[in-house]
């Protein structure tokens, strides 16, 4: 079995509490950047400005929905990790295409070094068997995949949230300096341990709703083979798909098309 933990993460206001997050844009980008919303509302008229309105709404919402599952609150600030950087191609996301692009084309990260010791990963995948008694098949959209919501896994969810605040909100957030401008400004939305088996050897190409998504790798690669992520405009065939070592940890913008590469044998 080829397991791996993947999240999309939205990015509210860094000066929000935890206990109340408030979910205006994540980042002062400055007049240059940044629509004057009164003037289109006023030149757009009534319906534009409610659309505007509802948006507002369904993110503050979706905030305070993954506040009540996730870790939401201060992190530490930490350097950069050390990652083998990949590049985007014209996936700009459609979210702060400026400030993205400001980054530079390479920002599909890898990290070089296990983030999780192979025994902390073998726990979480024992975990997941064990709360989900054998992670079969969830929904998730029009798809039926292998594994499970980790808000479904309560121990997962539990060593989840800790890693959030300890090393996973704080790599986002030197990563994607121009788009995080806290850790605390994070928000975990759809997080999911997913199971690649000869049931359910991989996951069609798609991006993920979201500003940035990152996926762990749990399982050794020593027990299955094929897997990896595949992104298309990496190249055809094995050029497109990027492996991990147990414990890596992909992180990227949510808007690059990607899929889960099919595992073709593995115990």
């Amino acid at each position: 079995v080829a397991g791996a933990l993947s999240a999309v993460l939205l990015a509210a206001s860094a000066a929000a509490p935890p206990e109340v997050p408030a979910c205006t844009p994540p980042v002062d980008l400055g007049p240059a950047t940044v629509p004057d919303l009164d003037a289109l509302r006023a030149s757009l008229g009534p319906e534009f400005a409610a659309a505007l309105d509802r948006n507002d709404q369904e993110h503050k919402a979706d905030c305070d929905r993954s506040c009540e599952s996730f870790y939401c609150g201060p992190a530490p600030v930490v350097a950069p990790p050390e990652t083998r950087a990949l590049p985007i191609g014209k996936a700009l996301p459609v979210d702060f295409p400026a400030d993205f692009e400001a980054m530079g084309q390479n920002l599909i990260h890898v990290t070089t070094a296990p983030v999780f010791p192979p025994e902390e990963c073998n726990n979480v995948i024992r975990m997941a068997e064990e709360d989900a008694r054998g992670l079969g098949e969830f929904p998730s959209g029009k798809y039926r995949m292998g594994g499970d919501w980790v808000t479904s896994l309560p121990r997962v969810r539990a060593w989840f949230n800790e890693a959030l605040r300890t090393r996973l909100f704080p790599a986002v957030a030197a990563l994607f300096p121009g788009v995080v401008p806290d850790p605390s400004a994070l928000r975990a939305h759809s997080v999911i341990v997913a199971k690649y088996n000869g049931t359910h050897p991989r996951t069609d190409v798609h991006v993920d709703s979201a500003l940035l998504a990152m996926t762990i790798a749990l399982s050794d690669r020593a027990d299955y083979e094929g897997g990896g992520t595949l992104f298309e405009h990496l190249g055809p065939g094995e050029e497109g798909i990027v492996g991990m070592d147990q414990g890596q940890v992909t992180l990227r913008p949510g808007s690059v098309r990607h899929g889960g590469a099919p595992v073709t044998a593995g115990v």
